[in-house]
């Protein structure tokens, strides 16, 4: 079997950290609620799929204490290493498609960002499950960009965004690189595992362009495959350059998706 490939695999380390670094801007405090009321507390022993650089599991550290444990994986660990990271952190250079995590043995297992790069994101949701103890957590999180468009319709070129925006991301999604349309789907996905004390809910990105944590996300994420996108005809380049224009000026708003969030406990 040929190792599987991150569509930012071969972006450069800077850039690239730079990216997940917005990322964690846009998206972690979002993230940090919702593991608040779902209780994470002193000697949690806690599963953090798709690390990326690792700012969830650094604060799944702190609130599980010295006595709790936080096992940090992800198909490239390059951004997880460093000489700050605690003591209760393990981490594990992983591929969830290959390779299994310890049957029933997390009292919190966690993924964000990870469903939309799945071929079957249905079945990689059994496996996190699975890690699951009786009485533990499973909480998903994904976005949906569905909803990807200029929020003032007044900003010169707002209405060209909108297309242009939409070709590639639905160029990207029938490339397979990412599913951009997913994140409504994870409640099901939940629900179907027969856990109880399901629910879930969503939150609206509302970002502007330049150094703004949206702006700079997508200014960063865009170029990774807008290039083999546009050698196949599935884009123009003027798509590109009129997104990365707007993406690029602090005076643009825009919808930078929804993070949909769904959690379960196993009984």
């Amino acid at each position: 079997m040929e190792p599987r490939r991150y569509f930012a695999d071969d972006a450069p380390a800077d850039r690239e950290e730079e990216r997940l670094r917005a990322l964690e801007a846009l998206c972690d405090g979002a993230t940090t609620r919702r593991l608040e009321a779902l209780g994470v507390g002193p000697g949690w022993r806690c599963l953090e799929v798709a690390a990326g650089r690792g700012s969830i599991a650094r604060w799944l550290a702190e609130r599980a204490g010295p006595s709790g444990r936080v096992v940090a994986t992800d198909l490239n660990t390059r951004f997880l290493g460093g000489s700050d990271l605690p003591d209760n952190i393990e981490v594990r250079k992983h591929d969830i498609l290959a390779d299994g995590f310890e049957p029933r043995a997390y009292d919190l297992v966690h993924a964000r960002a990870l469903l939309v790069h799945m071929p079957d994101p249905e079945r990689t949701v059994a496996r996190l499950a699975a890690s699951v103890r009786p009485g533990g957590r499973l909480l998903l999180e994904e976005a949906d960009f569905s909803m990807f468009r200029a929020s003032d319709a007044r900003y010169p070129g707002a209405e060209q965004f909108d297309r242009s925006v939409r070709r590639v991301l639905d160029a990207i999604g029938s490339a397979g690189i990412w599913n951009g349309a997913l994140g409504h789907r994870i409640p099901l996905f939940t629900e179907r595992l027969g856990f109880d004390q399901t629910g879930h809910d969503c939150v609206p990105f509302m970002a502007r362009g330049g150094d703004d944590p949206g702006g700079r996300f997508w200014s960063l994420t865009f170029p990774l495959s807008g290039p083999q996108l546009v050698a196949a005809g599935a884009v123009e380049h003027t798509d590109l350059d009129h997104v990365q224009a707007c993406l690029a000026d602090p005076e643009f708003r825009f919808i930078a998706g929804v993070l949909f969030g769904s959690w379960a406990r196993r009984p």
